[in-house]
């Protein structure tokens, strides 16, 4: 290692311009790979949440935040179909009237549930501080991590809700995804809200109203086939079984992720270029240092092991400084939206170390063809070369 070292201290210049190449790679791919787990994360976090309900909507929602109001009596429907344990009706609703118009996380949410929503969903939703509220409790609620911070609010102090004061029983523990950023209330108090903020003319046919009913089927049933059996028996809604929510979620992750990082890896791209350049550049300097270690008994398999390892330890070096500035530029990102509990960026260790080994391989990969160059010189036509 120190023979490559003193090598690429032969050309500082060129040697550093081209690890600054590799470092704005690694750079852009650390924050827009950050960026994708973020939402990895997101999406993950979301698949566990509705993991075992399937979701019960009017069937001309385009989607929970934009849902229909449904009927809260399709919930006694719902538990006669074979196969359903429990179809508690739950009310979602936006916090802020008019909310902000940048926010990469699941917009703050009113959730309005029913009490025994949480026997139901324990096992993916833990109280980190405080408690669930009871059977008959009003003007409580249960929040998010992000709500938390960003309100500042703690278990026994106020929340103000749409203009309202609610006390705050409970804060979850942090999920990742859409709870995070949710205000958990008893349905009655949810349904007041929204009466509230519609016309006065029909407000009195609105307090049996909800946007969803969430389906929890008995032990060892298919969720596919209550799904099914659900939209059977009851014309004018649909059910969204886990899997069908999962299969949506992917295909979208998928376009997501290959947009997000197809601009970092065409940096990445013009960084092994670089490598090449430099590296062709040191085999037709060195020529004649090869022709000698060659005549006097270096192996060909020694000078390609040479040629790789400072391509590598070109990338190694770019990747390590990109990462740190990577972190760097992520955290300083989030810092700026700390204050609204947004968190855009996530690098994970899985990030940082495919990070690190790629900008090497990458490094190694540029450095094949000058290695090989460089191994099949003629050692007396390397000689005689000036």
């Amino acid at each position: 290692m120190t023979e490559v070292w003193r090598n690429m201290m032969r050309r500082r210049v060129r040697t550093s311009l081209t690890i600054l190449g590799i470092i704005i790679g690694i750079l852009a791919l650390t924050v827009m790979g950050s960026l994708a787990e973020r939402m990895n994360q997101m999406v993950d976090g979301a698949m566990r949440y509705y993991s075992k309900r399937i979701v019960v909507q009017d069937s001309q929602s385009p989607g929970v935040m934009a849902a229909r109001p449904l009927s809260m009596d399709y919930a006694a429907r719902l538990e006669a179909i074979d196969g359903v344990q429990r179809a508690l009706p739950t009310l979602y609703m936006l916090l802020e009237q008019e909310p902000s118009r940048f926010s990469f996380n699941m917009p703050p949410l009113i959730v309005g549930l029913h009490p025994d929503w949480w026997q139901f969903d324990e096992d993916r939703l833990t109280l980190g501080q405080g408690r669930q509220f009871q059977t008959g409790e009003r003007g409580v609620v249960v929040i998010g991590m992000d709500i938390a911070q960003k309100y500042g609010v703690a278990p026994g102090e106020a929340l103000a809700v749409r203009g309202q004061e609610f006390r705050v029983v409970g804060v979850l523990d942090r999920t990742m995804t859409a709870p995070d950023s949710m205000v958990l209330m008893p349905l009655p108090d949810a349904q007041a809200l929204y009466v509230a903020n519609l016309p006065e003319v029909i407000r009195p046919q609105t307090s049996e109203l909800t946007s969803a009913i969430e389906v929890f089927p008995k032990a060892g049933v298919s969720f596919d086939e209550v799904a099914d059996r659900i939209d059977r028996s009851l014309p004018g809604v649909k059910a969204t079984s886990p899997k069908a929510f999962q299969d949506e979620v992917r295909r979208a992750m998928v376009i997501f992720n290959a947009l997000i990082l197809q601009g970092a890896i065409i940096a990445l791209v013009v960084g092994g270029l670089a490598i090449i350049n430099t590296m062709a550049m040191a085999v037709a300097e060195r020529t004649k240092e090869i022709g000698i270690r060659k005549a006097v008994g270096a192996s060909t398999g020694h000078i390609i092991r040479e040629y790789l390892l400072e391509a590598g330890a070109i990338g190694l070096e770019g990747g390590l400084v990109g990462l740190g500035l990577g972190i760097v530029a992520t955290h300083f990102l989030n810092s700026l939206f700390q204050s609204q509990g947004v968190t855009l960026f996530t690098v994970t260790p899985r990030l940082a170390v495919g990070s690190i080994a790629f900008a090497t391989f990458l490094g190694m990969l540029a450095g094949l063809y000058p290695a090989f160059r460089a191994a099949r010189l003629d050692p007396v036509a390397a000689l005689r070369s000036e």
